[in-house]
């Protein structure tokens, strides 16, 4: 019996020997890192610089407007941000005014920056301060039981008397709360004995 071996083209490869590497073998070639496309996020840090410099100018330009000025100069906070802040306070008083969500932004000015306030006070233990907003969360409880009995919303423009009512309570400069629960509410419980 004869065994024949045939070569089949499939396997040549495995059949043939490996050539040798060369001692120096080349180097990878690196390939090219792409640029980005033109577009908005190789934009990007041109438009931020653009941005700033406006902001800068408009800054500038509000510096010299006198109300604007005065306010920033007695609370200390950039001129653009005195204006957005008149924006916002004239939004809010016409939509209270008119009557749009008034129950609402009434009801988030009593609460919100009384609440962050109380929170600040009960960190630093300055008695003035504490009692004023001791004074002032009194005063607002009184103002809730009025508001339950269901008279307060059919006063004309209620919500926007409201408004300025709690202003006057929370605002430094004329410390209503304090002053009401001194002149009125004091006295109404007496001491304990």
């Amino acid at each position: 019996m004869v065994i024949v071996f045939v070569e089949v083209p499939a396997f040549r490869k495995w059949s043939t020997p490996q050539q040798a590497t060369p001692l120096n073998p080349p180097k990878p070639v690196e390939p090219e890192v792409p640029k980005p496309p033109p577009g908005l996020l190789s934009k990007l840090p041109e438009a931020i610089n653009a941005a700033a410099e406006q902001y800068k100018k408009f800054n500038e330009t509000l510096s010299t407007t006198p109300v604007i000025m005065e306010i920033a100069y007695l609370t200390k906070i950039p001129h653009i941000q005195v204006l957005v802040y008149l924006i916002l306070v004239v939004c809010y008083i016409l939509l209270v005014a008119t009557g749009v969500f008034a129950a609402y932004l009434t009801f988030v000015l009593e609460i919100a920056w009384p609440v962050v306030e109380s929170l600040r006070v009960t960190e630093s233990l300055e008695k003035e301060r504490v009692q004023t907003w001791l004074s002032y969360w009194i005063v607002m409880a009184i103002v809730s039981l009025f508001e339950f009995s269901g008279v307060s919303p059919t006063f004309p423009l209620y919500y926007f008397w409201k408004m300025l009512f709690i202003l006057w309570l929370i605002i430094p400069q004329s410390n209503g709360s304090f002053v009401l629960y001194n002149k009125f509410l004091k006295n109404l419980i007496p001491p304990k004995s």
